[in-house]
């Protein structure tokens, strides 16, 4: 997001910790493909002193295709009952390891989720599938987190 936001050409050097909050808050809101500013002002409240506007678009993607941790994923998700295997299939088209580009500071304790996240696979399976049964629901959530307990939206970061 500071790449983005020094990108942009403004004199914005980084984001503010407020407005980090304020764009995982909206991006959390309109997550699966919606669009939001990151920075903006109302009308009228220009000033000389105030930075220009500064406009980041922040798209989540759902993929066509799941992109699976790794080919043995693939292979036994196959095995599974059909209803496991699409959970699994719908929560990799969405999301992903945060390890694929959401900021780590050691320092400040890891990850940097200024986006929205992390998201759990059993919170996130139960929301989408609320009258799966709790057998495939608790297959699937195992299955995903073998790979992982933290994960972020596609194209987010």
């Amino acid at each position: 997001m500071r790449g983005l936001l020094a990108s942009a050409g403004n004199g914005i050097d980084q984001m503010t910790q407020k407005n980090a909050r304020k764009v995982a808050a909206r991006a959390r809101q309109t997550r699966f493909g919606g669009k939001y500013l990151a920075h903006h002002r109302q009308a009228g409240e220009a000033a000389a002193d105030q930075p220009p506007v500064v406009e980041a678009v922040i798209e989540a993607r759902v993929l066509d295709e799941p992109a699976y941790p790794d080919g043995d994923f693939a292979d036994r998700v196959r095995t599974e009952p059909v209803e496991v295997a699409e959970m699994c299939r719908w929560f990799f088209c969405r999301f992903e390891d945060p390890a694929h580009g959401v900021p780590h500071d050691s320092g400040e304790g890891g990850y940097q989720y200024v986006l929205g996240g992390p998201y759990d696979a059993d919170d996130e399976l139960r929301g989408a599938f609320p009258d799966t049964e709790d057998e495939h629901l608790e297959r699937a959530v195992d299955l995903i987190q073998n790979y992982g307990w933290e994960w972020v939206e596609i194209g987010l970061y």
